[in-house]
């Protein structure tokens, strides 16, 4: 009756193993670090904005990887909020720590961000 009902649940059960793949992942840590920051600037050119990029050490709990990486921006609102979007909305797990705004002098892009990103990634 156990495996029945299993088996009753099979689609779920791969939806659920495919959504979550993104976060697993077997590379090297350096390698993950590269790709996040290859992620963050290929999300950034869709909507044309130049990041400045500052990845933070490399945090590790057991089985759980931290990307941090540090991301300073001058666009308009509206630039900054579709990468935002994409950047939130995406099939992977990314926490927006810390999100800093200020008007951006002398620039001509009226806003200026800083944010703390971070890309949990999880060992199988």
């Amino acid at each position: 009756e156990r495996l029945s009902a299993l088996a009753n649940r099979k689609s779920y059960i791969e939806a659920a193993y495919q959504r979550d793949a993104g976060l697993r992942s077997n590379e090297p840590e350096e390698r993950l670090q590269g790709l996040f920051l290859d992620e963050l600037e290929q999300l950034a050119g869709a909507g044309n904005l130049q990041l400045n990029l500052k990845p933070r050490l490399i945090q590790r709990d057991g089985s759980v990887i931290r990307l941090e990486v540090e991301v300073d921006a001058e666009a308009t609102q509206e630039v900054l909020l579709a990468f935002l979007d994409r950047l939130l909305t995406g099939p992977h797990l990314i926490e927006l720590e810390q999100l800093r705004l200020s008007a951006a002098a002398a620039s001509p892009h009226p806003l200026r961000a800083n944010l703390l990103v971070t890309k949990v990634v999880v060992r199988p």
